[in-house]
C-alpha cells in the first residue's frame, strides 16, 4: 500500500502492441524495491507472470522457474527460465537464461542507460527506432522462418 510500480516495456506503435517481456519494479511506501515481476508474452498473446521476491546481497532479484509455457518452436517447453533483474538506477540490467537441467542453453539480456522521458527524447527515439514494436514481431517471425528453412529441429 502506498508504493510505486515502474514498468519497463515496449510502446504501442501505429496502434500495434507486442511485448515479448515486460518488467515491473514494485516499491514499498518507503521507496524500497520489494519485488519485481517479469511478464512474458508469446506470439499467440498468451501471458505468464513470473514474480521475483528473493534478492541477493547486491539487491538483484533472482528466480529460476520451469517455463511450462510455449514461447518458441525452437525452444522446449520443459526448460527453466532463470531471471536476474537488478534494481533500477542509472542503468537497466536484466538477464534471462534458459536452462535444460544444469546446462544453460540460451542467454538473453536487456541493458541500457536511463534517459529522461521528455518530448525531445521520445521524438529522438521514435526517429532512431521507427516502428520498434512492429520490427520486433517481424524479426521474431523472420528468424523463425530462417531456422525452419535451415531445417533446424524443433
Amino acid at each position: 500500500t502506498g508504493g510505486r510500480v515502474m514498468l519497463v516495456t515496449l510502446p504501442r506503435v501505429a496502434g500495434y502492441l507486442f511485448n515479448p517481456v515486460s518488467f515491473y519494479y514494485c516499491y514499498d511506501a518507503r521507496g524500497n524495491l520489494a519485488a519485481t515481476l517479469a511478464e512474458v508474452t508469446n506470439t499467440f498473446r498468451e501471458v505468464k507472470p513470473y514474480v521475483l521476491t528473493a534478492h541477493d546481497e547486491r539487491g538483484a532479484f533472482h528466480l529460476r522457474m520451469p517455463k511450462h509455457f510455449y514461447v518458441s518452436p525452437f525452444s522446449d517447453v520443459d526448460v527453466a527460465f532463470d531471471f536476474t533483474l537488478r534494481p533500477l538506477g542509472d542503468r537497466l540490467s536484466v538477464q534471462i537464461d534458459d536452462y535444460t537441467g544444469a546446462a544453460r542453453t540460451l542467454t538473453s539480456t536487456v541493458a541500457g542507460a536511463r534517459q529522461p522521458l521528455t518530448d525531445a527524447t521520445l521524438a529522438r527515439f521514435t526517429l532512431k527506432y521507427p516502428l520498434l514494436t512492429l520490427r520486433v514481431i517481424t524479426l521474431i517471425h523472420w528468424h523463425a522462418l530462417r531456422l525452419w528453412l535451415k531445417r533446424v529441429p524443433w
